[in-house]
């Protein structure tokens, strides 16, 4: 989209209720931790009026970024992209956190 003009590459953040390998969320197995590191992310801000980056339906989930694991303080959401229904996705909790305090 257009207005991705603007971009900004992060580094340590925590991913809770699933893994995210390669470019798509992925299960986790009862064994993993409860935190895991994502990989350096680089959002973008897209405008509402630009289209939509993941237009199928269930290609993506809004997932909400919090400034802690106690989830108090939301910071915002971003839509990563994922496979089959969002419903599993948000059962599990999905969340990404600043720092895991």
């Amino acid at each position: 989209p257009k207005s991705t003009s603007i971009k900004v590459q992060i580094e340590g953040l925590m991913l809770q209720g699933c893994s995210f390998s390669g470019n798509l969320l992925g299960p986790v197995s009862a064994e993993s931790p409860i935190l895991s590191a994502l990989p350096p992310c680089t959002f973008a801000y897209v405008s509402k009026d630009d289209t939509e980056p993941y237009p199928e339906a269930n290609a993506a989930l809004g997932i909400p970024i919090y400034f802690s694991s106690n989830r108090e303080d939301f910071v915002c959401e971003i839509r990563l992209p994922c496979k089959g229904s969002t419903d599993r996705w948000i059962l599990t909790g999905v969340a990404i956190f600043l720092t895991d305090l």
